[in-house]
């Protein structure tokens, strides 16, 4: 469970989620684990008729491809997780390798100890 989000039982008992690790906070947001993130997964990849969603980008997308690939699907939050951000839809963003890769080169710096 994320340090910050604090879980609110009744909410999340009225959701159905399917992995027994999601649940809703008490401010709301929902945070998704397993199968529901999955669920989640492809509604963003529907949503975005299966393109990159990165203002500039049109690479056609996939969701089976292994992650790697460049057409690959990514989902990124916009807002991550770690500053308050959730997994709504408002929130969630379809993007390919590249573009995923692009909005965290920095943090790949910090996580391989280059920085």
């Amino acid at each position: 469970m994320p340090r910050a989000a604090k879980k609110d039982p009744l909410a999340t008992i009225g959701r159905g989620f399917l992995d027994p690790r999601s649940f809703v906070s008490r401010d709301g947001r929902q945070f998704l684990y397993g199968e529901d993130m999955s669920v989640r997964r492809h509604e963003v990849f529907e949503r975005s008729g299966g393109f990159c969603e990165e203002p500039g980008c049109n690479r056609q997308i996939y969701e089976e491809l292994p992650h790697w690939h460049p057409n690959a699907l990514h989902v990124h939050h916009i807002k991550p997780r770690s500053k308050g951000g959730a997994e709504d839809m408002a929130n969630l963003q379809a993007a390919c390798t590249r573009c995923h890769k692009k909005h965290h080169s920095d943090q790949e710096l910090r996580w391989s100890g280059k920085s």
